[in-house]
C-alpha cells in the first residue's frame, strides 16, 4: 500500500509541463527564446531603416523554407553588432551560436537555411557598417 507522500510527483509534473510546452510551442523547442531575442533585440532599433532591413530579412529566411524569426534575428544581431550595441545583441548572438553548433552536431553544416543566415547576418552587418541604417 503506497500513500501519497510515498510518489515522487516531480516526473509526473515534469512531464506534464513538457507535454504542455510541446502543444503550445507547436514543437520547434526554441519558440520561446526566438522571442526573447526578438526583445532583445527591439531595445538596440534605433531608427525605420532597421525596421525595412529587418522585414527583408525576415523575407529571405521564409523563402529559404523556414519561418521569418530567424532572418530577423540574424540581420538585427549583425546591425547592432556593427553598431556596437553589445548589450542588446548578445542573448542572440547566442543563440545563432547554439543554432550553428545545433546543425554541425547534426552533421548538416552547410543548408540551404544556415547559409541564408549567415547571408542575411553579414547584410545586416555592412549595412550598419557603410551607415545605410
Amino acid at each position: 500500500m503506497t500513500t501519497w507522500f510515498q510518489k515522487d510527483p516531480i516526473p509526473e509534473a515534469e512531464t506534464w509541463l513538457e507535454e504542455r510546452y510541446q502543444q503550445v510551442s507547436g514543437g520547434d523547442d526554441l519558440k520561446f527564446i526566438k522571442v526573447a531575442a526578438l526583445i532583445s533585440l527591439a531595445f538596440g532599433v534605433s531608427g525605420p531603416a532597421e525596421l525595412l532591413l529587418a522585414s527583408g530579412g525576415m523575407l529571405a529566411q521564409y523563402f529559404a523554407d523556414s519561418d521569418g524569426i530567424d532572418g530577423i534575428i540574424s540581420v538585427l544581431s549583425g546591425v547592432q553588432l556593427a553598431k556596437r550595441k553589445y548589450k542588446t545583441m548578445a542573448f542572440p548572438a547566442m543563440l545563432e551560436s547554439y543554432k550553428l553548433l545545433k546543425d554541425v552536431k547534426a552533421g548538416k553544416i552547410v543548408s540551404k537555411q544556415s547559409l541564408t543566415r549567415t547571408t542575411i547576418f553579414v547584410t545586416g552587418w555592412l549595412a550598419a557598417r557603410y551607415k545605410y541604417v
